[in-house]
């Protein structure tokens, strides 16, 4: 069943008008709370995302709902796969029927992009793709007062329920942004090494107006401050 970005916020947030306190919840409030959702979601997917949301400090997700910082704006969506690596790579190289340049800068990522076409998991989801649910966080917000190291953040995102990213995400995450968000985020997902043997991830950004699918070292201590932004999967279907 495919998820909607906008039945699971709209799902949570009325979870959270429930409970007055949302920590004291039994299983069987939960269960009495989701049967009356309007949702798309079975139950039992919606209590595993409900226990990730609270995990992750609920109160600070929802209380600005609407807003750049809201839930319905950090959870999406996304179609992943589908694809051959070259009409993926068509897509990226698209340009721009006014301008004729290229729509997306994606030189730096190049060399990452073609281990990634060729892995096993590439092929799967070309022949199958999936739909997802992502969901943006700032490396404070996963509980870390001190700047972690890479390890520490995917160890401790595990311990929160959250999943990272197929490698390709990037690709399709680039696609679907377009030159809407305008800052900087990495996509959580399992290192890749690059062409000078180091270990890297994709981000996505704008650097003064182009619109960049970049890479970044993702070795020990890489991270300037604890907001940064990564992009997490939350749950595959």
């Amino acid at each position: 069943m495919k998820y909607t970005c906008q039945n699971l916020s709209q799902s949570i947030i009325k979870l959270g008008q429930l409970k007055s306190d949302l920590d004291l919840a039994t299983r069987d409030d939960k269960t009495d709370i989701a049967k009356g959702l309007d949702c798309q979601m079975q139950i039992i997917e919606i209590l595993n995302l409900y226990s990730v949301i609270i995990r992750l400090n609920y109160r600070f997700l929802v209380e600005s709902v609407g807003s750049h910082e809201g839930l319905a704006y950090r959870i999406s969506d996304l179609a992943i796969g589908g694809d051959t690596a070259k009409e993926l790579q068509d897509k990226l190289e698209e340009r721009d029927e006014k301008t004729g340049r290229r729509k997306f800068y994606i030189k730096e990522a190049q060399y990452i992009l073609d281990k990634i076409y060729n892995t096993e998991e590439f092929k799967r989801l070309a022949q199958n793709p999936e739909h997802i649910l992502t969901i943006r966080l700032k490396v404070r917000e996963l509980g870390f007062r001190d700047i972690p190291t890479n390890d520490e953040i995917y160890t401790r995102a595990k311990e929160l329920g959250l999943k990272l990213c197929p490698a390709v995400v990037g690709a399709y995450q680039r696609l679907k942004d377009g030159d809407q968000w305008g800052g900087w985020y990495r996509i959580a997902m399992k290192q890749i090494i690059s062409k000078d043997n180091h270990k890297e991830v994709l981000r996505l950004g704008n650097d003064s107006g182009t619109i960049c699918l970049s890479t970044l070292r993702a070795e020990s201590n890489q991270w300037q401050n604890l907001d940064n932004i990564l992009l997490f999967c939350l749950r595959s279907k």
